[in-house]
């Protein structure tokens, strides 16, 4: 084991709130869900469970260009371990209105850091937009 494998085993030890799977949740869509699956079509009605199922039956999550700058769509997860994540969504059951619970719903997959690395997934980087160019071009995802 390298100096570098080592060291993250002992980070990891005292670090609860990193973990190695990566979280993405669904939360309730604004209408009912299309689901293609070969040459069949079915229309869900509009809940987080369906967009679940949207995801495992077409075997893609749709990026969004909500939160990021530019003309690129990205997926969002969570790197919080699931024990924190599941207090987040038992927040829901003493909200008093719907604008006191999480966004998300507890639907959703999970993926190994590698994994998402491997396929080009990169950590977010929160700042404003005015400090874009102060980044290292390498970092400018």
């Amino acid at each position: 084991m390298n100096h570098h494998d080592e060291l993250a085993k002992r980070i990891s030890l005292v670090r609860r709130d990193l973990g190695n799977l990566l979280f993405h949740f669904t939360r309730k869509p604004e209408h009912d869900i299309e689901v293609i699956h070969g040459i069949e079509k079915t229309i869900m009605g509009g809940h987080a469970s369906s967009v679940l199922h949207k995801i495992l039956m077409e075997g893609k999550i749709l990026g969004s260009s909500h939160w990021i700058r530019g003309r690129y769509k990205c997926v969002c997860f969570s790197e919080s371990p699931i024990t924190e994540l599941a207090a987040v969504f038992s927040l829901a059951k003493i909200a008093a209105d719907k604008n006191e619970r999480p966004r998300y719903e507890p639907f959703g997959i999970a993926v190994t850091k590698e994994w998402l690395f491997s396929k080009g997934g990169r950590p977010v980087i929160y700042q404003p937009e005015s400090e874009f160019e102060l980044l290292h071009e390498e970092i400018r995802y």
